[in-house]
């Protein structure tokens, strides 16, 4: 083995360029974490859209361009095509598909790349795309499987976001959840939460939602929070939704998986007890006539 070693000297120097300033850079991988059912395929298909009529802000912005959408889980003819045309998408610029394997079909997913000009990849969920051979747990394994979409969005100058559910580990860490191996989040150049907003006054049941940063690479320190707020559309007698986002939100990423950590780990119960005893401790009330039983029971056994 022959080792390729330049001189920085002879290296060129470039401004690294972004898809979605300071969130998805161009020739890297992105993770987008977050619970399942909160909304994170539904942002993609936002972002989808937003970039295949020039309106995501970045190096792209005024250039409309394609996306590939790799889904495992949801129906393109019942969930994505609605989602898409509910937020106004060219359809013409957003292509889907389901059926690689990673490593091992790369060389499939530059071709179909390629041949479209596609700027962003979605693979929805990442793990769904990982070849039986990938243990999703141990770090050598996921950077073996991860190389080639990296070197992928190298040559391509294009922007791959992987969907991550997120763990239940009893830390308010952010950086701890990801699913799977550290390696996950420590091969992407940029990663991202996305959850529920806890200041939504109707909890994980409410609309509002929240994109924060959990890993900011090659971005500027910082960087705000954007508040998301989802909200239900008809398109052609179809039920869908879409997602709006909306302005900056002082949400971190740790508090985003804090809260849904206390709110996953609360029973019905649980979730009654925490909002009475958010005040501090109260006095049980009982009945008078549920008291006078307690009070003759008790004297019976008294006697």
């Amino acid at each position: 083995m022959t080792l390729d070693i330049r001189s920085a000297e002879s290296i060129e120097a470039r401004r690294l360029e972004w898809l979605w300033t300071d969130r998805i850079p161009l020739g890297a991988v992105t993770i987008l974490a977050g619970d399942g059912g909160l909304g994170k395929s539904l942002l993609t298909c936002e972002l989808a859209s937003q970039l295949s009529r020039g309106n995501v802000a970045g190096e792209l912005q005024g250039q409309p361009a394609p996306t590939l959408i790799l889904s495992a889980e949801d129906d393109a003819e019942t969930t994505i095509k609605p989602r898409l045309m509910a937020s106004g998408a060219d359809l013409s610029l957003v292509h889907i598909a389901s059926d690689i394997a990673l490593p091992g079909d790369e060389h499939a997913l530059v071709e179909a790349v390629q041949a479209r000009g596609v700027r962003l990849i979605v693979l929805d969920p990442l793990v769904a795309f990982l070849g039986t051979r990938v243990d999703a747990h141990k770090d050598q394994s996921v950077r073996v499987a991860l190389a080639p979409l990296a070197k992928l969005a190298q040559e391509n100058g294009l922007a791959i976001l992987a969907i991550l559910h997120v763990n239940r580990r009893d830390t308010s860490d952010s950086s701890a959840r990801f699913s799977g191996s550290p390696a996950f989040r420590n091969a992407a150049r940029s990663a991202l939460v996305f959850g529920a907003d806890p200041a939504d006054p109707d909890g994980r049941e409410g609309p509002n939602r929240v994109l924060a940063q959990n890993k900011a690479n090659l971005s500027r320190p910082g960087l705000r929070s954007v508040a998301c707020r989802i909200e239900s559309a008809t398109v052609e007698g179809i039920d869908t939704a879409r997602i709006h986002l909306g302005g900056e939100s002082t949400t971190t990423a740790d508090e985003l998986v804090e809260s849904g950590r206390i709110a996953a780990s609360q029973s019905p119960a649980d979730a009654f007890l925490a909002d009475a005893l958010a005040d501090g401790p109260r006095d049980a009330e009982i009945p008078s006539g549920e008291r006078s039983r307690r009070d003759a029971d008790r004297h019976d056994r008294g006697n």
